[in-house]
């Protein structure tokens, strides 16, 4: 079959397909949880791990830029679309997510360093899901504040409001504008412990 034919399928069922430009770089692969690909960048495959089906976006380089990934059982629910940085993690995501009994969804921007490869941190990252909170923190105690990238913006819903966070370079809220479930409004000015130093409310 030539490059330009094509088969017209009714059904398929496969675990994995690869979308490959004419020259063979890898520019995107759908995949199920088993056979998502680790983190690809410039071509070689690093070993990341994400129990996730879903779609892999690559650049012209054949290094990871995105995607869309899923996944969810009886009582909990996530979805998230991203898009990357160059040679690092997301920028930009929107995503949904049902868990214990919480829902929340929206649309998040973060800051990415511009001086380093995601590979370079994969060895600290990828431990982090398997530690509780507080060794979360001990495993990333030794870098400065901001070293993995910081969420800049949440514009969604949390807890049944409708929030948008604006935080500064470490990622901690410092304005945020919130109305509740009631109807209730404000806007809230924060200090870096996350305390509320002012408050305009009707």
């Amino acid at each position: 079959m030539s490059d330009r034919e094509h088969a017209d399928l009714g059904e398929i069922d496969v675990q994995r397909i690869n979308i490959r430009e004419p020259d063979g770089r890898l520019r995107c692969v759908i995949a199920s949880a088993d056979r998502l690909p680790g983190l690809i960048m410039r071509g070689e495959e690093h070993p990341h791990h994400r129990p996730y089906a879903g779609m892999v976006f690559f650049n012209d380089e054949e290094t990871e830029n995105g995607g869309l990934i899923f996944n969810g059982q009886e009582g909990s629910s996530a979805g998230s679309l991203t898009f990357d940085g160059y040679e690092q993690d997301q920028i930009v995501q929107v995503r949904g997510v049902t868990e214990d009994g919480r829902q929340s969804a929206g649309l998040v921007v973060n800051d990415r360093p511009l001086d380093r490869s995601l590979v370079d941190d994969l060895p600290v990252l990828d431990r982090l899901p398997d530690l509780t909170p507080e060794q979360q923190e001990e495993a990333t105690s030794q870098f400065p504040p901001g070293h993995f990238g910081s969420r800049r913006l949440f514009a969604g819903t949390e807890e049944g409001d409708s929030v948008l966070n604006l935080c500064d370079g470490q990622g901690r809220p410092r304005l945020r504008l919130r109305v509740g479930e009631d109807g209730s409004a404000g806007v809230e000015f924060l200090d870096a412990a996350g305390e509320i130093v002012k408050q305009i409310a009707p």
